[in-house]
């Protein structure tokens, strides 16, 4: 490499030598191109140094465009991009960067009822998926055996029906590659066969998937949608969906047994899972001072 290469060639080398999601890959670009255009031209890999890059980051910060998780995303990916850059001798380590703190936010999850209800809104769906498959069989489906394993999107759509053991789930997580178990309840077990064997049926190649999604994203947020319109339950709150269900089942397997929502996460140790996926207003008892004020009257 020359040592006058652009960030964008940087950016570009980056991700071919490493296997990225999509949304990294473009993460990392869009750090790349939120400094070029604060700088008003292309930088070069040579001209990173500290000043820049903590003048650019106090910049983002007293405009107060974005949030501070968001210039947080900034930070690290500008970070990753600097050192890959001195790894090849292009410019020299960083040094002192400033720091972005994001105050800590109490993930939001669905209790039981609540859950229950979607599921009970999505029985009532009409309608066919593209596939054949009625609606009000495939989404209770997904909801359920989305909370039951805590499964990630990707790994929920890819299921397939040879990790199925009884009512044992055993897989390769894509995002970590970690082997990670679970365990299924009967009904869902009956579900997952019914939409299998009724693919089958109509000849579809992906019938061992029952899964995965026939349509776009943007149907099955749609679908989600109207089933909590249905139901009330956060009618008109974005992200909903897949995510949501994670962060469901993660706080209530914690309220039911303490620190051990990690585990049914596929996570290597609890403060992730602490930090990201557990509602406490659900799973936390609740702390009073031993002596409460005397009734007035």
């Amino acid at each position: 490499m020359k040592s006058n290469i652009s960030l964008e060639s940087l950016v570009e080398s980056y991700l071919l030598e490493n296997e990225l999601t999509s949304a990294y890959e473009y993460q990392l670009d869009y750090a790349r191109r939120k400094l070029e255009e604060w700088h008003g031209k292309q930088v070069l890999a040579s001209e990173l140094s500290d000043h820049l890059i903590n003048s650019w980051l106090k910049d983002q910060q007293s405009k107060g465009n974005l949030s501070d998780r968001s210039r947080k995303n900034l930070r690290t990916s500008m970070l990753t991009i600097w050192k890959y850059a001195a790894e090849r001798d292009l410019t020299a380590q960083p040094g002192k960067i400033r720091r972005v703190k994001v105050a800590d936010k109490n993930p939001e999850a669905w209790d039981f009822k609540q859950l229950d209800s979607v599921a009970q809104a999505a029985s009532k769906l009409r309608g066919k998926l593209v596939n054949g498959i009625p609606r009000h069989r495939y989404f209770p489906c997904l909801i359920w055996f989305c909370f039951e394993t805590g499964m990630r999107r990707g790994d929920a759509f890819s299921f397939h029906m040879s990790w199925l053991r009884g009512n044992v789930v055993s897989f390769s997580q894509h995002k970590t590659s970690r082997v990670h178990s679970c365990r299924l309840t009967s009904e869902t077990v009956h579900e997952l066969e019914w939409i299998s064997n009724r693919l089958k049926e109509l000849n579809d190649a992906k019938w061992e998937t029952p899964l995965a999604f026939p349509g776009c994203l943007t149907q099955l947020y749609y679908w989600m949608k109207q089933c909590r319109k249905q139901a009330g339950v956060d009618p008109n709150e974005r992200n909903r969906v897949m995510q949501h269900l994670r962060r469901t089942g993660a706080t209530a397997v914690e309220a039911n047994s303490p620190h051990t929502a990690w585990k049914y996460l596929g996570h290597t140790e609890p403060a992730l899972s602490r930090k990201h996926y557990i509602d406490r207003r659900i799973a936390d008892e609740p702390i009073l001072p031993p002596v409460t004020r005397a009734n007035a009257g």
